[in-house]
């Protein structure tokens, strides 16, 4: 039995060797198209996440004004409480080096908001336009103290928007 053994000569032929190749290689294509395709994935996500973290900001931005002053921006002074309004990064009153967010002014004419310098927010070197709009509210006794907005922000034409609500509360509520 062990004569047997000692001379067997069998082996892989080239042509198992070219299929068992080939087999093999098919198979690698197709699990390197699922890394391809996790990239693309992970690369959406990471823009939608920022998108939603500028919108957070956005909106804490927009909490943290005076409460007076937003309802009179929202429902006041605007005939439409609808009406949709940019947040940019503009230079600061007192330093034109130093960029702030700055909320469209309702009346352009009265305000010093020059917006051909005022730019979209930049996040790793991606452009964010945020827009910020109130809700309707139809009770009277709710818009005095609270004020419903939307913050959209928009970061490609072809990406879906990201939406965010939340509330500008009055500072008697807080």
């Amino acid at each position: 039995m062990t004569k047997k053994i000692k001379n067997c000569q069998a082996g892989v032929t080239l042509l198992e060797l070219l299929v068992s190749l080939t087999i093999l290689s098919i198979i690698l294509l197709s699990v390197t198209s699922f890394f391809f395709q996790a990239g693309t994935f992970n690369a959406s996500n990471e823009s939608r996440t920022v998108a939603l973290n500028v919108a957070r900001n956005a909106l804490m931005f927009m909490e943290k004004e005076p409460f007076v002053e937003m309802r009179h921006e929202f429902y006041e002074y605007s005939n439409n409480p609808t009406t949709e309004k940019w947040l940019k990064m503009c230079p600061s009153e007192d330093d034109a080096d130093i960029l702030v967010y700055t909320l469209e002014p309702t009346n352009p004419e009265s305000n010093n908001v020059d917006e051909a310098k005022c730019e979209n927010i930049e996040v790793n070197g991606g452009s964010y336009d945020v827009t910020v709009s109130s809700k309707n509210v139809a009770d009277e006794e709710t818009k005095k103290y609270y004020v419903p907005i939307e913050v959209k922000v928009r970061w490609k034409e072809n990406e879906p928007e990201v939406e965010l609500d939340g509330t500008i509360k009055s500072e008697d509520m807080r």
